[in-house]
Formats: structure tokens, sequence, C-alpha cells
């Protein structure tokens, strides 16, 4: 039971419902997650793709560096391993959600392929936008052209790998 300030007791009906924050996390988190659990996948995240300035895309650039770095000699769990760094709180919260959401390697495999597409669409619309930007404010170059033109073909297929509209 549970006094709350205004005055009768309230029990708790069951186990608190897992946040559906959980499921919805942002590409990054569930990347984050799926390093955490399986932190040989790091070798496999292409950082550079990383390109929001979120908390959690840092927090991937650098547990993933860091992993590629120190790998085994970081210890278990790895949130132990960040104690200074200003994300340690959302590593310690996905370290839960693997106990929470009970993925098993088939499933983080999953997570870890869909976000990597997911990254690499982003990182492809970056470079896509800089190169329009590029065009509008003086035109491309052959090999830019050439560059755009590529870009634009390997983001509509992904595009359509993910069943995202083009």
């Amino acid at each position: 039971p549970v006094r709350t300030a205004s005055g009768p007791e309230v029990r708790p009906r069951g186990p608190a419902p897992a946040s559906r924050a959980r499921a919805n996390r942002s590409t990054e988190s569930k990347l984050l997650r799926a390093v955490l659990a399986r932190p040989e996948l790091a070798d496999r995240l292409p950082v550079e793709w990383v390109t929001r300035e979120a908390p959690e895309a840092q927090a991937l650039r650098e547990v993933a560096e860091a992993l590629r770095d120190h790998g085994p000699d970081l210890g278990r769990p790895l949130s132990g391993a960040f104690e200074e760094r200003p994300y340690r709180n959302l590593l310690v919260e996905l370290e839960a959600d693997l106990l929470v959401l009970g993925l098993d390697d088939e499933g983080l495999a999953s997570e870890f392929e869909d976000g990597l597409r997911r990254l690499h669409e982003g990182a492809l619309a970056a470079q896509l936008k800089l190169l329009e930007s590029k065009e509008k404010a003086g035109g491309l170059g052959r090999e830019d052209r050439d560059r755009y033109a590529a870009l634009i073909r390997e983001h509509a297929a992904l595009r359509r790998a993910l069943g995202t509209p083009i």
C-alpha cells in the first residue's frame, strides 16, 4: 500500500506495465540496446551513419568506439564502464529493457539489422540534402552529379526495402 499526500492508501494493482517508450525507442536507442546485449555487434556499426546529435546518438557513437578499442576489458554490465558520462542512465535503462523485453538472439539481430538499414537511409538522405543545397548554391560538377544520381537510386532502393514511401 502507498499513502498519498491527500489521504487514503492506494494499493497498486499488479506489476507496473512495461513502458510504451521501451518499444518506441529511437533507432539509435534500439541499436545501442542490441550492442549492450551483444558487444561484438559494435564492429558492424558504421558510426559515420550516426548523424543525429541526440543523447542516444552520442551514446551509441561513444559506446561503439569504446567497444572497438577496449572490447572485453569493459566488463559487464557495460553501463558500469560509463559512470561519468551524461548518458549513463540511458545505458542502465536500456539494460533494464533487455530484461523486460526478453529479446532472444534472433530478436536482437533483427532489431540491429533494421536499425542499420534505418541509419543507412538517414545517412543517404543527409548526403542527398547536402548535394541538393550545393546544387542550389551554384550547381554540381560532373562527379557530384554522378554521385547524386547514384545516391538517389540507392536511397530509393533502401526505402523500398524498408517499406517507406519514396
